[in-house]
């Protein structure tokens, strides 16, 4: 199981956004080798801090709350968020951050990062180690999942 502490050397050492479009997906996940490329019916990950988390609802914050340890869970998913944005201040524009369309992503892109690491610091609090937890090490290693497809594949840059 990752720990805080693992998250946190994950999120300073992370290539965020280096390899975008070169993931070599295994069966199940669909790679994409830019954002235009993306299928038609792919949900998108949240970039928004006030997002309701679209795999674990408000179960999390549930957990939390029936065992007392809202403040500990707030409290660590603020330092990832904090960690995650310092740490992204190294990021290099990519150039398929462009988008389609020529509109700048690198800003969805940077808010879904810290979201992901955000929710995944309260998995790892709560012992609920999974999802968001997982996907922070294809952003350490330069991808940038981007959401499920309508089967509820993943689906990564």
């Amino acid at each position: 199981m990752v720990t805080l502490d693992e998250l946190h050397r994950q999120i300073r050492i992370a290539a965020w956004f280096a390899r975008l479009g070169q993931f070599q997906a295994p069966p199940g996940i669909v790679a994409v080798q830019a954002p235009a490329g993306a299928p038609a019916d792919l949900v998108w990950f949240p970039s928004d801090a006030a997002a309701v988390d679209p795999v674990h609802g408000d179960a999390l914050e549930a957990l939390a709350n029936e065992r007392g340890r809202t403040p500990e869970v707030v409290m660590a998913a603020l330092t990832a968020a904090k960690w995650t944005r310092v740490s992204l201040r190294r990021a290099r524009r990519h150039p398929l951050l462009a988008g389609p369309g020529g509109e700048d992503m690198a800003p969805a892109a940077h808010e879904a990062a810290v979201y992901a690491c955000r929710r995944a610091a309260v998995e790892i609090c709560l012992a609920r180690s999974g999802f968001w937890a997982n996907l922070v090490p294809l952003f350490r290693v330069g991808h940038w999942p981007l959401g499920r497809d309508g089967a509820g594949r993943l689906v990564v840059l």
